[in-house]
């Protein structure tokens, strides 16, 4: 059985916009994120990213 992942190595979150690239990262690599940090970082709710 092959599996093809397609993974940015390396990218920058700098607005909402790029959440959902994250998101779907984080869920092909069964990872999660610190949601509370990342709204600090961006300066939004954490209620804001979890959407």
């Amino acid at each position: 059985m092959n599996y093809t992942v397609n993974l940015d190595t390396e990218f920058k979150i700098t607005s909402l916009s790029d959440l959902s690239k994250l998101k779907d990262i984080m869920e092909n690599g069964k990872m999660k994120i610190n949601k509370s940090k990342l709204a600090r970082e961006l300066g939004k709710d954490r209620g804001t990213i979890d959407k």
